[in-house]
């Protein structure tokens, strides 16, 4: 099973569990414009829950991606989980419109985890997407790296340029 559009229609009463695995050249597409890249291939594999309710889709997925990046403190390359858990209510995009249509309000917390489908298709790719962008580190970092800029880091000891900041070190 790959990351393709579903209709709500082949979706039977009982619920469907997929488990697709995620390409490597699918999530580098994902992560275009960003500094991350797929670590391995596959780079990860997923668990999908679908469950309706009339029209209503309730759309859960669970499993992680593996990454590379470079660490913004010491500027080695590491190599990162990044989560992919989520709970989405969906519902047809006719449904919400008629109910809000035109209309400006606030969202509740209930409603953040509302999303709509149009023309009975569920793009689960789109969801996996979004909750990968969503958890992505927008600045990945070694979990035990000391920031660049602490004089006895090890960046401060390769890169003399950085020894000026010796005379800020703070006395004990």
């Amino acid at each position: 099973m790959s990351l393709t559009i579903l209709h709500v229609r082949d979706i039977p009463e009982s619920g469907l569990d997929l488990e697709p695995e995620v390409s490597a050249a699918w999530l580098r597409d994902v992560l275009a414009g960003t500094e991350l890249e797929p670590a391995a291939d596959p780079a990860g594999k997923l668990r999908l829950r679908l469950d309706k309710s009339g029209d209503d889709v309730v759309l859960n997925i669970r499993g992680s991606v593996r990454v590379r990046g470079t660490c913004v403190r010491c500027l080695e390359q590491l190599e990162m989980d990044v989560p992919c858990t989520t709970a989405l209510f969906l519902e047809p995009a006719t449904k919400a419109r008629a109910s809000k249509a035109n209309e400006e309000y606030e969202l509740t917390a209930d409603e953040l985890d509302k999303d709509v489908y149009r023309d009975d298709k569920i793009d689960l790719g789109h969801w996996v997407r979004e909750q990968i962008l969503v958890e992505a580190p927008a600045h990945p970092a070694h979990e035990d790296c000391k920031p660049p800029h602490t004089p006895d880091s090890e960046v401060a000891r390769r890169d003399p340029r950085l020894a000026v900041l010796e005379k800020f070190k703070t006395k004990k």
